[in-house]
């Protein structure tokens, strides 16, 4: 992609500097580690159709919804994850998701040649469009459907541009388009009110006719899937359960600046407000971009609800961008672009020592340790109710497989007992109580640094107030033990559901994390054995250093 640019730079006398400035900063968006923990669950779906040769419609990670109907609609993409990870394993999907949103910025550079746009004015482009894929550069299923989205915007404004004839082929296409969307990822209901911008805002023409049996087409052919119409239904359940998943899983949230990587897009989509504020203030002619517009409101509202159509409102913006532009008096219009390249050089000089660049998957995110503690000790986990963390099912679930059924993970399948979890998790009392009523064996937890006030009474009358960890009132010790813990996880198990010797054998009675105040008290009046001590000490570190190793 940078090659050919070049190329087309040094043939149509372009700014080589600028361009450069440009692509080096749209770079780093597509490489950022893989951290979707729903990557996981997707890979087991994968694996699962490829040795059964069947589609999965009953769970088979769970022991809460065990044999229930799963509506599987993202299958098509889940098969090509598997099949990549199995010739690349991690490497191989950290390089398809950098593919796929690259493939995705060659379509908008496209659309934006097709649009017009200088090539500076391209290459600026893909340098905005990746401030929009910055909080999502993941692999997902959505990375589908931001390269179709891309496709169709392309599709539509070469045909909105060029004018030509169109023939069945052409809506054949389309269908086809939709029919392989629609087993990819349900993003394809974003193309729908884009046809319809489009059409509403040419309506005196052949094109509005077009749009509308493109669209008639794509409606169909949505329905060649394996579910039928359920896909559309699951998406409207999705829709009505956003507001309130979304006080549980911060991917269904609200645009927010509480999250540095949205910090360049926020501040690229308030310049485009600004500027088609100033165009209808000044009474532009936009008979090109008023579709872009109305579509362009549509995502910005829907967005601002729900942050996780942020790519697809970012592809709508830079040509509404660039066709916006004009109304920047040219005097100050390089100032303006010169300042904006430098404050992203600066954002990004400030985000990559945050960010590890090296790795191809965040495993730090992961209870790696904890589940190889798990699989070492298989002959006692198996078969016991063990609740983990929402985030961490997918994970356990795939690397624990067959052995292991998780309490849940990350799909909509599970959205009850997320809200019934998050609610008992409001004090200790629930907790408990929760945790009584599930049956549980064991439990991951995450090894939060949140801590409570607590005093401590001594014999002499004297008293001292420590802050200690949660888990001390979440957990109490007379009935659960720590069996293992690290920088990411706790594993806690239940005193009767497991034999005494092995307790006394792999309990942490005295090295425990987020203690340090009250442990060392406890050191100094001598109350902590110093061989015991030392020997869970020696134990920990080994288990952390399990959790290091590739995921």
């Amino acid at each position: 992609m940078w090659s050919s640019l070049y190329e087309r730079a040094r043939r149509e006398g372009g700014s080589l500097s600028a361009w450069l400035a440009a692509a080096l900063l749209s770079l780093p968006a597509l490489f950022f580690p893989i951290s979707n923990p729903d990557l996981f669950w997707h890979l087991s779906a994968g694996r699962w159709m490829i040795e059964s040769g069947v589609l999965p419609r009953q769970d088979f990670l769970s022991f809460t919804r065990y044999g229930q109907p799963w509506l599987n609609f993202e299958w098509l993409s889940q098969w090509v994850f598997e099949q990549i990870f199995r010739h690349g394993g991690f490497t191989g999907l950290w390089l398809f998701k950098a593919a796929t949103l690259a493939a995705a910025g060659l379509l908008l550079d496209r659309t934006l040649g097709i649009r017009g746009a200088s090539l500076g004015w391209r290459a600026a482009g893909l340098a905005l469009w990746s401030t929009a894929i910055l909080p999502y550069s993941d692999i997902r299923p959505e990375n589908f459907s931001i390269l179709l989205l891309a496709a169709c915007l392309c599709l539509i404004e070469r045909r909105r541009v060029r004018g030509f004839p169109w023939s069945p082929a052409h809506f054949m296409g389309w269908a086809a388009l939709f029919a392989l969307w629609s087993n990819l990822h349900p993003g394809f209901l974003l193309a729908f009110p884009l046809l319809a911008c489009y059409g509403l805002c040419h309506r005196e023409s052949r094109f509005a006719a077009d749009m509308a049996i493109a669209g008639l087409a794509g409606l169909a052919a949505t329905l060649i899937n394996p579910y039928g119409v359920a896909p559309w239904l699951a998406i409207m359940e999705h829709l009505g359960q956003g507001a309130q998943i979304g006080r549980y899983i911060n991917e269904w949230r609200g645009l927010s600046l509480g999250h540095p990587l949205f910090w360049p897009f926020i501040a690229f989509e308030s310049a485009l407000a600004l500027l088609l504020c100033l165009s209808i203030f000044r009474s532009r002619n936009m008979a090109g971009s008023s579709a872009l517009a109305l579509a362009w409101i549509g995502l910005a509202a829907a967005s601002l609800r729900h942050r996780r159509l942020v790519p697809y409102w970012g592809l709508l913006s830079v040509p509404l961008f660039l066709a916006l532009v004009g109304v920047i008096p040219r005097i100050w219009l390089k100032r303006a672009a010169l300042t904006a390249a430098a404050c992203y050089a600066l954002y990004f000089v400030w985000l990559f020592p945050r960010v590890s660049w090296t790795a191809r998957i965040n495993a730090g995110q992961l209870p790696v340790g904890a589940a190889g503690f798990m699989e070492r000790e298989r002959g006692l986990f198996e078969g016991k109710r063990v609740y983990n963390q929402w985030e961490w099912g997918g994970y356990l679930g795939w690397r624990l497989h067959p052995w292991h059924k998780v309490f849940f993970d990350g799909r909509a399948l599970f959205h009850p007992d997320l809200v019934e979890t998050a609610k008992a998790g409001e004090s200790s009392g629930l907790w408990i109580d929760y945790m009584r009523r599930g049956g549980f064996a064991a439990a991951l937890l995450p090894n939060r640094d949140i801590r409570f006030p607590s005093t401590r009474l001594y014999r002499d009358g004297s008293k001292r107030d420590f802050q200690r960890p949660w888990y001390l009132y979440y957990m109490p010790r007379e009935s659960w033990a720590l069996v293992y813990w690290d920088a990411q996880a706790l594993l806690f198990v239940d005193r009767k559901a497991f034999l005494p010797r092995w307790l006394a054998r792999h309990e942490y009675r005295y090295w425990r994390p987020k203690d340090e105040a009250a442990f060392a008290d406890a050191l100094a009046r001598g109350e902590m054995p110093q061989r015991v001590l030392a020997k869970e000490r020696r134990r920990q570190q080994s288990d952390s250093a399990m959790s290091l190793i590739d995921p």
